[in-house]
């Protein structure tokens, strides 16, 4: 029989609770995080203005979650949950700078992708007319219309920009999150991951009608009760960095200019430290000038090695390379040493994003047409369209500009933090 509320209702609370399942399987994973990714916390339908997710990290920022399966972009539902997110945003509880305001929307659909374009916009622009000169669409100017329509205000009003600072939009399907993010957010235990999930599931149903706040020592004590045992970290023997790069032929002839200026890029002429956060630079140059050798004789430079003491990976892609979920699985089994078994390209990506970030690692991208292109991190942001200005073939171009910092608190997205 359906359940009162309909079927679309159910399916918004089974989206609802997936998500806060994927925040408890997270909490209770004893795996070493840093602070800011530590979950402490889980609350469901809170006493808060944003109340269908509450979580709470060690390091004492908190993320405020709107979990929404299905929403029109119009209409009262759409009213009231920017309402409830302007109404978060200027209660006393809410720390500016710190912490987030979280969408998760399981409508795959333009708009959604609009708004969390315009939210990254916002977050990176200082003023609204720095938020304008970044060449936003029909679409986004459509959404921040609709947005302030709902929030009763003008377009240019000063209050929206520091709103959508702080705002965060993760677009999951209910099927993405169980087939794709669960299996990586569940700890190692005596049962599968998939009944893990489910029985955390279960789990966040009957609490959520007690309006409970979940903690480590709760959660784990009923699982225990369960007969589910979550098991330890297994120790390891240490793995050594991987090292990707060929070895030099013998034949190998050093060009001291090029060698010379492609280390200046990468690393920092004062400490020797690898630069920025997603520094990145490339060699140009038809093929067979030398862009291959010369930059596996820099990736063999003691000065490199060091500086990326994580490891050297490198993808070779052609014109065409196809589908790259493979290759992507490749770098990712390189690192950890565990190789993911699902075969969606999006959350591979995001998979080797997570499996990256903190770490002090250079992706080596060879084209086999006329660039080789190597960042410190792997991103999924698009690369600039504009490649390094040459004036010869064969010579590296000029440092890029670095990639705007992510601000320190930024709660970590599920789609981008699989791992």
């Amino acid at each position: 029989m359906t359940e009162a509320g309909g079927p679309t209702t159910q399916a918004g609370i089974l989206y609802q609770n997936s998500i806060a399942a994927l925040y408890l399987g997270r909490m209770i994973d004893p795996v070493s995080r840093p602070a800011r990714d530590r979950v402490a916390e889980v609350r469901v339908e809170a006493p808060t203005h944003v109340d269908d997710i509450v979580v709470i990290f060690e390091d004492g920022h908190t993320a405020y979650i709107e979990a929404k399966e299905n929403i029109e972009q119009r209409g009262e539902v759409w009213e009231k949950l920017w309402k409830s997110l302007q109404a978060q945003f200027n209660s006393p509880e809410f720390k500016r700078g710190k912490d987030r305001l979280v969408l998760h929307l399981g409508a795959i659909q333009p708009w959604v992708r609009s708004l969390r374009d315009l939210c990254k916009r916002a977050e990176t622009s200082k003023t609204f007319s720095e938020l304008e000169r970044k060449r936003l669409s029909k679409a986004h100017k459509d959404m921040l219309a609709g947005i302030s329509t709902a929030l009763g205000v003008s377009s240019d009003d000063a209050g929206l920009l520091p709103l959508l600072r702080h705002v965060d939009v993760e677009i999951l399907s209910t099927k993405e999150v169980v087939r794709d993010v669960a299996p990586h957010w569940m700890p190692a235990s005596n049962i599968g991951r998939s009944l893990l999930f489910d029985k955390l599931l279960h789990m966040v149903g009957a609490g959520s009608t007690l309006r409970r706040a979940f903690d480590r020592e709760w959660v784990q004590a009923e699982l225990e009760n369960d007969g589910v045992e979550i098991l330890g970290r297994k120790k390891a023997e240490p793995r050594r960095a991987p090292f990707m790069a060929a070895d030099l032929p013998r034949d190998f002839v050093a060009r001291p200019e090029e060698y010379d200026r492609l280390v200046h890029a990468l690393l920092d002429d004062k400490t020797g430290a690898a630069v920025g956060i997603a520094a990145a630079a490339a060699l140009k140059g038809a093929g067979g000038y030398g862009k291959t050798t010369l930059a596996t004789a820099v990736w063999h430079d003691p000065r490199i090695r060091a500086a990326f003491r994580d490891g050297i990976l490198w993808v070779t892609l052609g014109e065409n390379p196809g589908d790259l979920t493979s290759r992507v699985q490749d770098l990712i089994q390189a690192l950890p040493g565990e190789r993911p078994q699902f075969g969606h390209t999006n959350a591979t990506a995001a998979l080797l994003a997570e499996t990256l970030k903190g770490r002090k690692a250079l992706l080596v991208v060879g084209s086999q047409c006329n660039y080789i292109e190597w960042r410190q991190e792997w991103t999924t942001q698009r690369p600039s369209q504009s490649r390094p200005n040459t004036k010869s073939q064969g010579r590296m171009g000029r440092r890029q500009a670095r990639a705007p910092v992510t601000p320190p608190h930024r709660t970590r997205s599920l789609s981008q933090s699989i791992g």
